[in-house]
């Protein structure tokens, strides 16, 4: 089962539960935001992998992360999705919004 670091406050961590959802793909999804165990967590990941040098060098927080079975983690859960042949779903105005300033993540 992929397990998800995010928030519900995160358009893009929205977009990735809605988008596994309705491909029908478990996962447990871990809330920054409402669990200081999970962001204790989270955040010694992010300081210590080289997976989220790009998104501390423009100051993202990194989330979405999903970590699989096998120990990998991404960052790209659109492109996931992409190589397993699954549509990618957006809730609304959050398909547009992100949490970075480029828009392009959290």
């Amino acid at each position: 089962m992929i397990r998800i670091y995010g928030s519900h406050l995160c358009p893009d961590c929205i977009n990735c539960k809605l988008s596994l959802d309705r491909n029908l793909i478990p996962y447990e999804f871990r809330d920054v935001s409402d669990n200081i165990r999970y962001l204790h967590d989270f955040r010694k990941r992010r300081d210590t992998l080289p997976l989220f040098d790009h998104a501390k060098k423009i100051h993202d927080i990194g989330l979405p992360t999903l970590i699989f079975d096998d120990g990998t983690r991404t960052r790209d859960w659109e492109g996931y999705l992409k190589k397993k042949g699954l549509p990618c779903h957006y809730d609304g105005e959050r398909k547009k919004n992100a949490c970075s300033l480029d828009k392009k993540g959290c």
